[in-house]
C-alpha cells in the first residue's frame, strides 16, 4: 500500500519534471538562459523527489525487484531516472554558464568595445578573462554530470518502455556523447579566447577593412586598417587610419607578382591581398 502511494508520488514528480524540461527547451530556444536555468533546476528537484520516493520503498525491496524475472524493467526505470536527474543538473549548469557570457554586448560592436575597455560595473581590467575562466569551470561541472548520465543511460533498454517513448530514449543514447564532445570544444574555445584577450601576454592585432565595391581576391580593396592592442582582457589601444598613410611609409620598392606588373611597378599595402589564400595575402 505504501509502495503504491509512493509510486503515484513518483509519477507525479516525473510528470512535473517532464513539464520543466519542456519549459527549459522553450527558454533555450529564446536564448533566455536565466529562465532555462530555473526550469532545469525545477526538473532536477522533481527527479530527486521521484528518486527519494524509490528510496522510501526501501533498498531491500528494490534489490528484490531487480533480481526477479522482470528485473530489466525495474533496472531500466531506475537507470533512466538517474540519467535524467544528471541531465537536468547538467542543463542547469550549462544554462548558468551561458548566462555568464555578455552575448548582448557581443552582438553590438560598440557595446563589445565598452566591455573590452573594462568591467561593466567598476572599470577593472580582466573582466572578460574572468568570465571565460568561470565559463570553463561550469562547463567542466556540466561535463561531469553528463558523463554520469551517459553511464546510467547505457543500462536503459528502450524496449522496456511504451512504444511512444522508445525513440526519445534512443535519441538520448546518441545525443549525450555528441553533447559531451560539444562541451569539450566549447572549453577549448573559451581557453583560446583568454589567450586572444592577452591573458598570457599583450596581443596586437591588425584589422583590414576591405571595400567589396572594388573587388580583390580576398574580398575587396584594402582602404582602411586598424591596430588593436589588448592585455589581460582590457583594450589598451585602438587606432584606425587610411591605407595610404601606411603605404607612404614604405622606403623599399617591392616587386609585385608578375600579373600585377603591367599596372604597377611597386607593390603597396593596398594591393597586398593579391592571393586568394588569405594567410598568404
Amino acid at each position: 500500500q505504501k509502495g503504491l502511494a509512493l509510486k503515484d508520488k513518483g509519477i507525479e514528480s516525473g510528470i512535473e519534471a517532464y513539464e520543466s524540461f519542456l519549459a527549459a527547451e522553450k527558454s533555450l530556444s529564446l536564448l533566455d538562459f536565466n529562465s532555462a536555468e530555473k526550469d532545469f533546476s525545477k526538473a532536477y528537484e522533481n527527479l530527486a523527489s521521484a528518486e527519494e520516493s524509490l528510496k522510501e520503498i526501501g533498498e531491500i525491496t528494490i534489490s528484490i525487484v531487480k533480481n526477479i524475472p522482470f528485473e530489466t524493467k525495474a533496472e531500466s526505470s531506475i537507470s533512466l531516472l538517474k540519467a535524467s536527474k544528471h541531465i537536468a543538473k547538467s542543463g542547469e549548469i550549462l544554462s548558468s554558464a551561458f548566462n555568464l557570457l555578455p552575448l548582448d554586448d557581443a552582438i553590438s560592436p560598440v557595446a563589445y568595445i565598452n566591455v573590452l575597455i573594462g568591467d561593466k560595473d567598476n572599470g577593472q581590467a580582466g573582466y572578460l578573462i574572468g568570465v571565460f575562466r568561470a565559463f570553463q569551470e561550469k562547463l567542466e561541472l556540466a561535463k561531469e554530470e553528463l558523463a554520469q548520465a551517459n553511464y546510467y543511460i547505457k543500462d536503459v533498454d528502450p524496449k522496456d518502455f511504451p512504444q511512444e517513448f522508445q525513440e526519445s530514449i534512443n535519441n538520448l543514447n546518441q545525443k549525450i556523447p555528441i553533447l559531451l564532445n560539444l562541451i569539450e570544444i566549447a572549453k577549448d574555445y573559451a581557453s583560446i579566447s583568454t589567450i586572444l584577450l592577452g591573458e598570457q601576454r599583450p596581443m596586437r592585432y591588425l584589422i583590414l577593412f576591405q571595400n567589396s565595391s572594388e573587388l580583390r581576391p580576398t574580398g575587396g580593396f584594402i582602404g582602411t586598417y586598424a591596430i588593436l592592442e589588448v592585455s589581460n582582457g582590457k583594450l589598451q589601444d585602438l587606432s584606425v587610419d587610411g591605407i595610404y598613410q601606411a603605404d607612404g611609409q614604405l622606403t623599399v620598392n617591392i616587386v609585385p607578382p608578375e600579373p600585377f606588373q603591367h599596372i604597377a611597378t611597386g607593390w603597396s599595402t593596398h594591393d597586398a591581398n593579391w592571393f586568394l589564400d588569405f594567410p598568404t595575402s
